[in-house]
């Protein structure tokens, strides 16, 4: 009983950030202040109202299997360094302005063996690492400050990955 009053808080809690309009076979999902767009039909949508603020959607019965979540970043050591030059240097695989050792280890563990690389609206940058397991976009909105969001998902292609930000490429 506890189990499913627990899935059934967690579910209206996800719905309350949820809300689904018609784009295609995308359905929108309002986070923070922006507008994405998911695969429709999910199976379960939580809200962890944890410091990271996870939203997560979830595809499939399987525990921990095709997922898209949502989230802020807090812990991202970047030793002082300013966020978009910090991903400008793990791209580029050349460290001048940020700490080296803050760069190779995020290198090893999202850009290693990973399709990486930026996307670019009006307003937001969004740095991509795919891989045939993870994909992680960190969504860095282009005005002061070090506000770090995160779009995370084990089963979507890079054009699936794409498809979340199309309001804003």
């Amino acid at each position: 009983m506890r189990q499913l009053l627990t899935f059934l808080l967690l579910s209206l809690l996800g719905l309350l950030a949820l809300a689904a309009t018609a784009q295609g076979n995308a359905m929108r999902v309002v986070y923070k202040q922006f507008d994405f767009y998911i695969p429709e039909d999910p199976v379960l949508v939580a809200y962890l109202g944890t410091n990271s603020e996870i939203l997560a959607v979830k595809y499939s019965e399987q525990q921990g299997k095709k997922y898209v979540s949502f989230g802020r970043e807090h812990g991202l050591t970047k030793n002082g360094c300013p966020l978009a030059t910090f991903f400008e240097e793990v791209l580029r695989k050349s460290i001048e302005d940020c700490h080296e050792g803050a760069v190779k280890s995020f290198q090893a563990v999202f850009a290693n063996d990973a399709d990486s690389g930026s996307w670019s609206g009006a307003s937001h940058k969004f740095f991509y690492f795919i891989s045939k397991n993870q994909s992680t976009v960190f969504v860095l909105p282009e005005e002061p400050g070090d506000t770090l969001y995160k779009v995370e998902s084990d089963y979507l292609d890079k054009a699936g990955v794409k498809a979340i930000f199309s309001k804003y490429l």
